[in-house]
């Protein structure tokens, strides 16, 4: 759906074309999370989206990297995203600009890896200016409800195949914290250490969102999920990304990249006569002293055949 050439730095660098959804996957400070954080921050600049705070970070990205270049073209439309920044020591003041830019049309939504403690503990929680408005958006759906009209026909099927399985149903917002009701007790979601938590509430914020169209990047959704909720929340994803709304996921758990690659089994599982999402696998591998970004196919039928290819960037 979108080919993505970047370069940050000296530090990272790649080509990829990204589907419906794109897993990306690399060692520990290969960079994944950063570039993430700066497409959202390119798009929402040049959506004019809370422009002072979003511009204010990618200067701060722009003096560590001392170059920023990020260029989004889409296959399907005549969008195209041009972003370069400039900074270090060499300049007074770091700068961007995206001269070049034609109309992009989508807008971003970045949920961080401390988004679950985020939920878990308060409201008022130290964040970036940058997910100011994801986290206005989430506590006004979480506190208000969800319409089941606004939910999509696809998500009402699995939704009433799931039934209780979907723990989210049972949260809510109280004085600004967030507590889970259980056996008609109200118990606060700091205390309570419910396997689904995270993955039900990330449903529902994705059911939100998903009206939009918008490009979704997850920072590594699946940590800390039961195994059982990591098929929650594949299939989820699947479906969502079958809506027009193209995820990037950076993760390092291979049950996670399996099961998202073998959905067919999940869909079996609850009876669901689906159609996969297109999948794209990105690795950052370490070629000399900074990493690159690369396709690697990921149709094999079985893990086994890529695995060695793919624990090698943790080497």
């Amino acid at each position: 759906m979108y080919n993505v050439r970047f370069v940050l730095g000296d530090f990272s660098e790649g080509e990829f074309n990204t589907k419906d959804l794109t897993i990306l996957m690399g060692p520990p400070g290969s960079g994944k999370t950063i570039l993430m954080r700066v497409i959202h921050d390119a798009v929402s600049l040049y959506k004019k989206d809370l422009e002072a705070y979003v511009d204010s970070e990618l200067r701060d990205f722009a003096d560590i990297l001392e170059r920023i270049e990020i260029e989004i073209n889409s296959e399907d439309h005549e969008e195209k995203l041009i972003l370069k920044c400039a900074g270090g020591r060499s300049f007074e003041e770091a700068a961007c600009d995206s001269a070049g830019s034609r109309e992009f049309k989508r807008q971003t939504y970045m949920i961080p890896h401390y988004f679950d403690p985020l939920l878990r503990f308060t409201l008022f929680f130290p964040f970036q200016w940058s997910d100011i408005k994801f986290i206005l958006v989430a506590s006004k759906m979480l506190s208000e409800g969800l319409p089941l009209r606004n939910i999509p026909s696809e998500l009402k099927e699995i939704i009433y195949k799931m039934g209780d399985k979907l723990y989210s149903n049972r949260f809510k917002t109280k004085f600004k914290r967030f507590v889970e009701t259980i056996d008609g007790k109200e118990i606060p979601a700091s205390i309570s250490a419910a396997s689904f938590l995270r993955v039900g509430l990330l449903i529902h914020l994705l059911m939100y969102i998903a009206r939009d169209e918008p490009l979704v990047m997850l920072d590594e959704p699946d940590i800390g999920l039961h195994p059982s909720a990591v098929k929650q929340l594949a299939l989820f994803l699947h479906v969502l990304a079958r809506m027009n709304m193209p995820m990037i996921i950076a993760t390092h758990n291979l049950f996670f990249l399996d099961t998202l690659r073998n959905i067919d089994k999940v869909f079996d599982e609850f009876d669901l006569d689906l159609d996969p999402a297109e999948i794209s696998l990105v690795v950052m591998r370490k070629v000399g002293k900074r990493f690159k970004a690369e396709n690697i196919d990921p149709a094999s039928s079985n893990i086994e055949s890529y695995v060695d290819e793919i624990l090698k960037i943790y080497t």
